[in-house]
Protein backbone atom coordinates (compact mmCIF):
# COMPACT_ATOMS: atom_id res chain seq x y z
CA UNK A 1 0.00 0.00 0.00
CA UNK A 2 1.45 3.31 -0.98
CA UNK A 3 0.77 6.90 -0.02
CA UNK A 4 -0.09 8.20 -3.48
CA UNK A 5 -2.41 11.12 -4.21
CA UNK A 6 -5.00 8.79 -5.69
CA UNK A 7 -4.98 6.48 -2.69
CA UNK A 8 -5.04 9.48 -0.34
CA UNK A 9 -8.19 10.74 -2.08
CA UNK A 10 -9.83 7.33 -1.72
CA UNK A 11 -9.02 7.21 1.97
CA UNK A 12 -10.29 10.75 2.52
CA UNK A 13 -13.54 9.67 0.87
CA UNK A 14 -13.68 6.64 3.18
CA UNK A 15 -13.31 8.96 6.20
CA UNK A 16 -16.76 10.33 5.33
CA UNK A 17 -18.35 6.88 4.88
CA UNK A 18 -16.86 5.35 8.01
CA UNK A 19 -18.68 7.71 10.36
CA UNK A 20 -21.91 5.70 10.19
CA UNK A 21 -21.38 1.95 9.76
CA UNK A 22 -25.07 0.97 9.56
CA UNK A 23 -25.92 3.68 7.07
CA UNK A 24 -23.12 2.35 4.86
CA UNK A 25 -24.26 -1.26 5.30
CA UNK A 26 -27.86 -0.34 4.52
CA UNK A 27 -27.04 1.79 1.50
CA UNK A 28 -24.28 -0.23 -0.17
CA UNK A 29 -25.18 -3.71 1.04
CA UNK A 30 -28.96 -3.67 0.93
CA UNK A 31 -30.02 -0.94 -1.51
CA UNK A 32 -27.16 -1.06 -4.00
CA UNK A 33 -26.45 -4.79 -3.93
CA UNK A 34 -28.96 -7.05 -2.13
CA UNK A 35 -32.30 -5.89 -3.49
CA UNK A 36 -31.20 -5.23 -7.09
CA UNK A 37 -29.35 -8.55 -7.36
CA UNK A 38 -32.30 -10.39 -5.82
CA UNK A 39 -34.72 -8.81 -8.26
CA UNK A 40 -32.50 -9.37 -11.29
CA UNK A 41 -31.85 -13.02 -10.41
CA UNK A 42 -35.59 -13.53 -10.01
CA UNK A 43 -36.22 -12.01 -13.44
CA UNK A 44 -33.39 -14.11 -14.86
CA UNK A 45 -35.06 -17.26 -13.54
CA UNK A 46 -38.28 -16.17 -15.28
CA UNK A 47 -36.37 -15.45 -18.50
CA UNK A 48 -37.38 -11.81 -18.02
CA UNK A 49 -41.08 -12.60 -18.61
CA UNK A 50 -42.75 -10.15 -16.23
CA UNK A 51 -46.13 -11.85 -16.65
CA UNK A 52 -44.81 -14.86 -14.67
CA UNK A 53 -43.99 -12.88 -11.51
CA UNK A 54 -45.43 -14.37 -8.32
CA UNK A 55 -45.30 -11.96 -5.39
CA UNK A 56 -44.68 -14.51 -2.58
CA UNK A 57 -41.74 -16.00 -4.47
CA UNK A 58 -40.39 -12.55 -5.30
CA UNK A 59 -40.76 -11.44 -1.68
CA UNK A 60 -38.87 -14.49 -0.45
CA UNK A 61 -36.09 -13.93 -2.97
CA UNK A 62 -35.79 -10.29 -1.97
CA UNK A 63 -35.72 -11.21 1.71
CA UNK A 64 -32.95 -13.73 1.20
CA UNK A 65 -30.88 -11.34 -0.90
CA UNK A 66 -31.54 -8.52 1.59
CA UNK A 67 -29.93 -10.61 4.33
CA UNK A 68 -27.04 -11.53 2.03
CA UNK A 69 -26.70 -7.85 1.07
CA UNK A 70 -26.47 -6.80 4.71
CA UNK A 71 -23.75 -9.39 5.33
CA UNK A 72 -21.99 -8.22 2.15
CA UNK A 73 -22.20 -4.56 3.19
CA UNK A 74 -20.95 -5.29 6.70
CA UNK A 75 -18.04 -7.34 5.36
CA UNK A 76 -17.20 -4.66 2.81
CA UNK A 77 -17.28 -1.99 5.52
CA UNK A 78 -14.87 -3.97 7.70
CA UNK A 79 -12.54 -4.61 4.77
CA UNK A 80 -12.43 -0.89 3.95
CA UNK A 81 -11.92 -0.02 7.60
CA UNK A 82 -8.90 -2.35 7.88
CA UNK A 83 -7.47 -0.83 4.70
CA UNK A 84 -8.01 2.65 6.13
CA UNK A 85 -6.26 1.80 9.40
CA UNK A 86 -3.25 0.38 7.52
CA UNK A 87 -3.15 3.53 5.38
CA UNK A 88 -3.11 5.73 8.49
CA UNK A 89 -0.26 3.69 10.01
CA UNK A 90 1.88 3.63 6.87
CA UNK A 91 1.35 7.21 5.79
CA UNK A 92 1.80 8.64 9.25
CA UNK A 93 -1.60 10.26 9.54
Amino acid sequence: MECSDRYDRQMKKWEKHRKNRWSYVFRFGLLYWGLPVGFLTYLWDLSFDIALIELPTLALRLLVFAVIGIVFGYTHFNMNERRYMRWKERCGL
